[in-house]
């Protein structure tokens, strides 16, 4: 029913209006809709009833039918968000406190504070690299030296990049000792001495062509296998060494000039210490009228047309 109200007249003790009856009855029917409405006619239940309080942070504001209810935390408040998001971009935080400084310290006991906003650097040393690729860092070991490490590094011999050494064509692994090595060329002043017992060097070849080299190793032995002939090697070329395989005199009269000849084919490992050169009978003389380089004989003057050469190789 709607709502019933009790006349009044127009003013006081007119006559007018509700009687005393009329008027208690109409307050009965008003109350009893309000008990039937929120209780059961006759008790009202108060289980329909609660208050609404904003606790720690939180304020509440009625208006009419509306109930608001707002964060409330300011500088000088506390309040316990469980479980809450908070937006940064709408909301600064003053309280340092809530974050904590971070603490780092190096070996010597200094102690630093990186406070919330700062950077915290990691800088490369001496042979260290440090690379930032997205939310990674990386630190890498490059250019390290000799300098760099320290005597009780204790760094294998298997960890390096090369464990051995090569002499000649033999790889030596480090720390360990070879007694024979293939392949080895000592050059320059260098000495080689030998002083053991029962030592042997070997110096052969198989043929004279195959000779190394004479004015790289002047003053060193080569057999020929295939004559078995000595040699010594000396600046100009190599000497025979007189053996009972060796000849003592043989002659090449093969060679006869044109007039304009000048060089001539001879026997290897020849000097002009060990031949003698005639042209017509006349024997010339080394240097001044010919000169010797390997297996070639080089005149001064071409001999003439039809002129006899003879050639002597001594030893």
């Amino acid at each position: 029913m709607a709502k019933q109200s009790i006349d009044i007249g127009s003013i006081a003790n007119d006559g007018t209006g509700s009687n005393l009856r009329e008027g208690g009855d109409i307050v009965n029917d008003n109350f009893n809709e309000i008990y039937t409405a929120i209780g059961d006619g006759s008790t009202i239940n108060t289980a329909l009833f609660r208050n609404i309080i904003g606790g720690d942070g939180i304020g509440e504001n009625l208006v009419g039918n509306d109930l608001t209810l707002s964060a409330d935390v300011s500088a000088d408040s506390t309040a316990t968000l469980t479980n809450k998001t908070i937006d940064i971009a709408s909301n600064t935080i003053q309280n340092a406190n809530l974050l904590p400084a971070i603490s780092i310290a190096d070996n010597s006991s200094t102690v630093t504070q990186i406070a919330l906003g700062e950077t915290l650097g990691i800088v490369g040393g001496g042979g260290i690299e440090t690379t930032v690729t997205g939310d990674s860092i990386s630190i890498a070991i490059t250019g390290i030296t000799g300098t760099d490490l320290a005597a009780n590094a204790n760094i294998l011999n298997t960890q390096l990049a090369n464990d051995y050494v090569t002499l000649g064509y033999t790889n030596v692994a480090l720390g360990s000792t070879a007694t024979t090595v293939s392949g080895l060329s000592i050059t320059g002043f260098a000495q080689f001495v030998t002083t053991a017992e029962n030592s042997a060097i070997r110096f052969n070849h198989p043929d004279f062509a195959s000779f190394p080299t004479y004015t790289s190793y002047a003053g060193t032995p080569a057999l020929d296998e295939t004559t078995g002939k000595p040699y010594f090697a000396t600046a100009s070329g190599y000497i025979e060494v007189l053996t009972e395989n060796s000849a003592l005199v043989s002659t090449d009269k093969s060679n006869t000039g044109d007039g304009s000849t000048l060089t001539f084919t001879i026997t290897a490992g020849r000097t002009v210490d060990n031949i003698l050169v005639f042209v017509d009978g006349l024997c010339l003389i080394p240097t001044d009228d010919y000169q010797i380089s390997s297996t070639t004989l080089t005149f001064t003057v071409a001999p003439a047309n039809s002129a006899k050469i003879v050639i002597r190789y001594i030893g």
